[in-house]
């Protein structure tokens, strides 16, 4: 994998290890989740939104908590949990570039708000920060085409 490619992969992955270090955090509800958001980066601030499905269950979100907290390219330098709230402030290397990304998370059984802010020193390929803003509701039950861990990308409508 190219260092540009590995550098936005590690970005994206940021935001989802932020909840997911949280040991004491709820486990989030079994079932289909429906998934929005948006992405800004210092490159393309105009937003870019996507939507998703993924099916959830207990041996997922243990497996999700599990990868995130070994993650070898990152370290947790704050972490603070409330029963609603969890805020984390992690390290991340990858090649040259530093990627120090700032996350709050509110959440509860059913609904999860996340906001995310990275910055890139030295920023690759001009990139010196990124954003993404997502939001996750408790849907119902996974059809039974989805097994625990599968996810549907929303088709998004263009204006």
């Amino acid at each position: 994998m190219s260092g540009s490619k590995r550098i936005a992969g590690t970005a994206l992955l940021v935001a989802f290890v932020a909840i997911a270090q949280a040991d004491d955090a709820p486990l989030l509800k079994e079932g289909l989740w429906s998934i929005s958001g948006s992405r800004t980066d210092s490159l393309n601030p105009q937003k870019q939104v996507f939507s998703a499905k993924l099916c959830r269950d207990r041996a997922y979100e243990l497996h999700s908590r599990t990868f995130a907290t070994s993650r070898k390219e990152c370290s947790t330098q704050t972490v603070t949990n409330s029963p609603s709230v969890y805020s984390t402030t992690l390290t991340c290397t990858v090649g040259p570039t530093r990627i120090v990304s700032t996350t709050t998370v509110t959440y509860n059984n059913r609904v999860v708000h996340s906001d995310s802010r990275a910055t890139y020193t030295p920023a690759p390929q001009g990139k010196t920060w990124a954003s993404i803003v997502e939001d996750q509701t408790y849907i119902g039950a996974c059809p039974k085409n989805m097994k625990p861990g599968d996810s549907q990308v929303v088709p998004q409508k263009t204006p």
